[in-house]
């Protein structure tokens, strides 16, 4: 029988904690890309008005907006 703090699980523990964090920051990754692609779109939407009120140029806007989602 094991006991819970045996070093015969420690690998596979150590192994699991490095399996699961590097789903957390894939998960956390696309998460980071959906946000950008809908601020992105958001800012795309906006007209030269309220782009002006922003003291952003259109140009640079458009650059921003034509970006790819996985370009942060």
């Amino acid at each position: 029988m094991y006991a819970s703090g045996s070093s015969s699980i420690r690998p596979f523990r150590d192994f699991a904690c490095r399996r699961m964090l590097s789903v957390a920051e894939a998960v956390g990754r696309v998460v980071l890309w959906a946000e950008v692609a809908h601020q992105r779109r958001q800012l795309a939407s906006l007209d030269g008005r309220m782009l002006k009120d922003m003291g952003l140029e259109p140009g640079a806007v458009y650059r921003e907006a034509r970006r790819p989602f996985w370009d942060v």
